[in-house]
This record gives C-alpha cells, sequence and structure tokens, in this order.
C-alpha cells in the first residue's frame, strides 16, 4: 500500500520518476536487504518453497525487462499489469487459505467489523502520509539536485518496505515460512 499510494500521488503530480524509483527500489530492497535480514532472523527454505519464490521472481523480472525495452509504460501496458495481478492473486486463492489453529469461535462478524475499522483507518494514514512524503522527496529532489529516481529508489524504498520487513520477521519467528515468503 505505501509503494501505490506513493506511486499514484507522485503521478498524478506529473512526477512519474519518482513513482518509478520507488517501485523499482522497492522491489530490489524486498529481494536483497529484506530477504537478507529475514533469513538472519532464521528463514529457512526448502526446495518447494524455493521453487514457488523463484518462479515469482522470473516473471516480476521479465515484466521489468519488458518495462525497460518499452521505455516506459502506458496505459494499455498497465491494464495488462492489472490483469496480470488478477489472475496471480486468483491463482493464489485457488490453492487456499490455510490458517493453522483457528478455530470459529461464533462472534467472527463483530471481530471482522472492528478488524476492518482498523484497516479503513490504517489506509487513510498511509495514503495520507504518501501525501506528504512524495512532497518532500520532490522537494529535497528539487533542492538538493538529485534525480527523483534515486530519491524514489533509495529514502522512499527503504521506508516503504519496513512493513513488509516487520511482517516477515514476526512470520518468522512464529515459524510461518510462507507467510513470509508471500510477503
Amino acid at each position: 500500500l505505501p509503494e501505490l499510494a506513493i506511486a499514484i500521488i507522485s503521478s498524478l503530480k506529473n512526477e512519474s520518476l519518482l513513482s518509478f524509483g520507488t517501485l523499482a527500489g522497492a522491489n530490489v530492497t524486498e529481494l536483497t536487504l529484506i530477504f537478507g535480514l529475514v533469513a538472519l532472523f532464521g528463514l529457512r527454505l526448502n526446495a518447494k518453497e524455493v521453487t514457488k519464490a523463484i518462479d515469482i521472481i522470473i516473471v516480476a523480472t521479465i515484466i521489468g525487462v519488458v518495462i525497460l525495452i518499452l521505455n516506459g509504460v502506458d496505459l494499455a501496458f498497465g491494464v495488462f499489469l492489472v490483469i496480470a495481478f488478477a489472475a496471480f492473486s486468483h491463482s493464489i486463492m485457488r490453492e487456499g487459505i490455510k490458517i493453522k489453529g483457528i478455530k470459529h469461535r461464533g462472534h467472527f462478524s463483530g471481530l471482522m467489523s472492528r478488524y476492518t475499522i482498523y484497516m479503513l483507518i490504517s489506509v487513510a494514514v498511509v495514503v495520507i502520509s504518501a501525501h506528504f512524503i512524495t512532497d518532500a522527496a520532490i522537494s529535497i529532489s528539487r533542492q538538493l539536485g538529485i534525480a527523483q529516481a534515486l530519491i524514489g529508489a533509495t529514502i522512499l524504498a527503504i521506508g516503504t518496505t519496513l512493513p513488509e520487513l516487520s511482517v516477515s520477521i514476526a512470520a518468522v519467528r512464529r515459524r510461518n515460512v510462507e507467510l513470509a515468503i508471500g510477503n
């Protein structure tokens, strides 16, 4: 969500290099820094888990190479990417949702409404924060004469991937390797 919010806001402000830098930098940060830190916290993968991760990384890499070859992204490619995401999400959902150790306790709807409210408030905070962060990144870029893509690929990428780092470390501590890899 942080990357998406910054990408949309920076694109609406005609600062697409900041958007691209943040998205590219976040992917590199997740595959290197975060995956490395999670491994230091005890993540161990078996062959099946590695195969799943490699497949996803290969597809993401191909998409990145196509963007570089096309020298940009247009509306048609954006539609294609959204459809690809929907297909990816559908394939994951087909595998089923497995929640170990959770039993239905009868107050599910009360919990869901409370967590839905928490989620909506959190989304609002992220979107509002992304507006201020985007403006600050644009200002820093202009004042220091540094490319917006570089600001996005470094400072913003690290900042926007902190939620993934905390979730992955918590998942490893709870021995939930699938959540850590999926995240």
